[in-house]
C-alpha cells in the first residue's frame, strides 16, 4: 500500500462485470508513412461502488504515425498520442474511468506508455500520454530507441489499484519521462532488450509519490518454445 494511504482515504469499488467494449481500429501506409489509430468505447455493468451498482460509459484510443526514412539503417521517427477517460464525478454512480482489462504485450510504447510511469505509477485509465520516439536498426535483428513522454491524467486523481481507492489531487500534470531500449533478436527464439530510463514528476506526481526523480535500469531475457 501507497505510504500515507489507506482504503478509506479512496473510493474503492470491486472489481468490474459484464463490461462489453466496441472497439474500431486501422493500420495504413504509404511509402515511408504509417498512420494507425484505435478508438474503444466501454458500456455495462461496472460491478459495485461502496456498496452501489455502477454502470460505465468510457472511452479509449490512440493516434499515431511513424515515418521511417529511406537510409541505411531505417531511421525512424514516431509521434503517438493515447487516451485513456477518467471520471469527472467521483460521487455518482457513473464509471467514466477507462478499464483496461487486458492488453497483452505488442512491444514497448504500445500498451504499457514508458516504463516508468505506465509500468510502475499509471495503468491504462484516466491517463493522457504524448510520445515522440527515434531509433534505427544498426544491422538485422538490433533495435535501438530513445522516447520522450509527457503524462497526464484526465481527470484530477490518482487511481493506483481497489485497495487504494481512486484519490483526489490537485493537478493533471503527472510529469516527463525518457526511456532508452535495445532490443536484440540473439536467434529465432531467444529474444534480448536492455534499457535504460528517468522520470521527473509534476505536480499530480509529487502529491502522491514526493518530488524525487525515477532511474530504471532493466534487461529481459524472452524465451519462445
Amino acid at each position: 500500500m501507497l505510504p500515507g494511504f489507506s482504503p478509506v482515504e479512496g473510493q474503492n469499488y470491486l472489481s468490474e462485470n459484464d463490461t462489453n467494449a466496441f472497439d474500431l481500429g486501422f493500420d495504413a501506409t504509404f511509402g515511408g508513412l504509417n498512420l494507425e489509430g484505435e478508438f474503444v468505447y466501454e458500456f455495462g455493468d461496472a460491478g459495485e461502488l461502496d456498496g452501489q451498482d455502477a454502470d460505465r460509459s468510457a472511452f479509449g484510443g490512440f493516434l499515431g504515425a511513424t515515418y521511417t526514412f529511406d537510409f541505411p539503417m531505417k531511421p525512424y521517427l514516431k509521434v503517438r498520442y493515447t487516451y485513456y477517460s477518467g471520471d469527472d464525478d467521483l460521487n455518482d454512480d457513473d464509471f467514466n474511468d477507462f478499464d483496461p482489462m487486458f492488453s497483452g504485450f505488442l512491444g514497448w510504447q504500445t500498451w504499457v506508455m514508458g516504463e516508468i510511469v505506465g509500468e510502475a505509477q499509471l495503468p491504462n485509465t484516466n491517463k493522457r500520454d504524448i510520445l515522440v520516439e527515434t531509433g534505427f536498426l544498426p544491422k538485422e535483428g538490433i533495435k535501438l530507441s530513445l522516447a520522450y513522454l509527457h503524462h497526464e491524467l484526465d481527470q484530477p486523481y490518482y487511481y493506483g489499484a481497489a485497495f487504494v481507492g481512486r484519490i483526489p489531487v490537485t493537478d493533471r500534470d503527472w510529469g516527463h519521462e525518457l526511456n532508452l531500449l535495445a532490443d536484440f533478436d540473439l536467434h529465432k527464439n531467444v529474444f534480448l532488450h536492455c534499457g535504460v530510463g528517468w522520470a521527473t514528476p509534476e505536480k499530480a506526481a509529487e502529491e502522491i509519490f514526493g518530488n524525487d526523480d525515477s532511474l530504471f535500469g532493466q534487461v529481459w531475457v524472452w524465451f519462445k518454445f
